[in-house]
């Protein structure tokens, strides 16, 4: 395959937990890695991405979209993760494509037309959660939840358990909510859809699929 045939897309996420970057090649997941720590410097950022596209024998060069997360996180990591997709972008003269995790989980294995509610959470125990309705190939931003505890999250799914509402969240906070979600799941009103994949790879797998505007 030429380079020219090649469509190399990196995914960067830098603001949840040790952070996660993965790439994709003619639209297929290739590799991702994941932190283990803090993935807040720009230094270590590089030398992750240079590791994953020496394992798999790509240059820079052939990197032509950049998808980076805006949110949620850290504050700090979201502002180095943006600052890095766009120099990456200027100095390989690829685009950038920003897209939120939870955007990104409202894609995941939900019919069109439904309510979305899209729920993650961090080693902290904190909870992230907006609502999208999905149409087609979009996913429309309906409102934000504030950031609350296990219990009032639970409380939130209690109440909407007469909505034709669907969630999507992680393996992670599927086993967070144990029991919970169990009970949920077999009232058959709610439907839960759980992604398995990192937060880099769900918003690679999201920046195929949409179409909007790119970063310049």
């Amino acid at each position: 395959m030429s380079i020219s045939d090649r469509k190399v897309l990196l995914a960067l996420e830098t603001a949840l937990d040790g952070g996660s970057i993965c790439i994709f090649e003619n639209h297929r997941v290739l590799d991702c890695a994941v932190g283990t720590g803090k993935l807040s410097k720009s230094e270590d950022i590089l030398l992750l991405i240079e590791e994953l596209l020496q394992r798999n024998k790509i240059k820079r060069g052939e990197i032509k979209l950049i998808v980076v997360s805006d949110g949620p996180g850290s504050l700090t990591g979201i502002r180095i993760g943006l600052s890095m997709a766009k120099g990456l972008a200027d100095a390989l003269s690829a685009e950038v494509l920003k897209i939120s995790v939870l955007e990104a989980l409202a894609y995941q294995g939900v019919k069109t037309g439904r309510l979305i509610a899209a729920l993650y959470t961090e080693k902290t125990g904190v909870f992230f959660g907006e609502f999208f309705l999905r149409e087609n190939h979009r996913a429309e931003l309906l409102g934000e939840t504030d950031n609350v505890s296990l219990v009032g999250f639970k409380e939130k799914i209690s109440a909407l358990i007469e909505r034709n509402i669907s969630f999507v969240f992680t393996k992670k906070l599927e086993i967070a909510l144990g029991s919970f979600y169990r009970e949920m799941n077999c009232l058959g009103k709610i439907r839960f859809y759980v992604a398995e994949e990192s937060p880099a790879n769900l918003i690679g797998l999201a920046g195929e699929r949409i179409s909007r505007p790119i970063i310049k």
